[in-house]
């Protein structure tokens, strides 16, 4: 394992407009900024994601929020590949969701997919990246990945 370097990261985005995303049940449809997002690093495909914002925050995410959420949108996944059923029990269990949901599954599949872009992308770093605390190292990783959204304009889709 050769570490993560957060420098080693550049980040854009762009925002995609104010989205509303369909009721759920009773629920009012969550209202948004969405924002397609695209990291990059030497010698890699780009990691491309949608990231979404509440309306309540202004100006676009940083890039050490949106990697964030990433690592966090991972842990404890276990192995789905491997073992897919004891997998997601586990998971569902420690996110308080029941196995029998299939909304539950979706979210899980989800999450396994990202691992599995974050692992293309971070490539020998994946497990230094998911041992990386992002909250004590704020002032270095706003300062290598911008903080005045990502060193780079973001750009507003019209």
């Amino acid at each position: 394992m050769s570490g993560f370097d957060i420098s080693t990261v550049k980040m854009n985005a762009r925002h995609k407009g104010l989205q509303v995303d369909p009721p759920r049940d009773e629920r009012k449809g969550w209202e948004h900024n969405l924002w397609s997002v695209t990291f990059r690093r030497d010698g890699v495909e780009p990691l491309r994601i949608p990231y979404k914002t509440g309306t309540g925050i202004k100006g676009a995410p940083s890039a050490a929020e949106v990697l964030q959420s990433l690592q966090l949108d991972v842990q404890g996944l276990g192995d789905p590949l491997a073992d897919f059923e004891n997998s997601f029990r586990s998971w569902a269990d420690d996110c308080g969701y029941s196995s029998d949901s299939r909304e539950a599954e979706a979210i899980f599949r989800q999450c396994a997919i990202i691992e599995k872009d974050l692992r293309a992308f971070f490539l020998d770093d994946f497990e230094a990246f998911m041992a990386y605390d992002f909250d004590d190292h704020s002032e270095v990783a706003d300062r290598h990945l911008g903080s005045e959204p990502f060193g780079l304009a973001a750009e507003v889709a019209k």
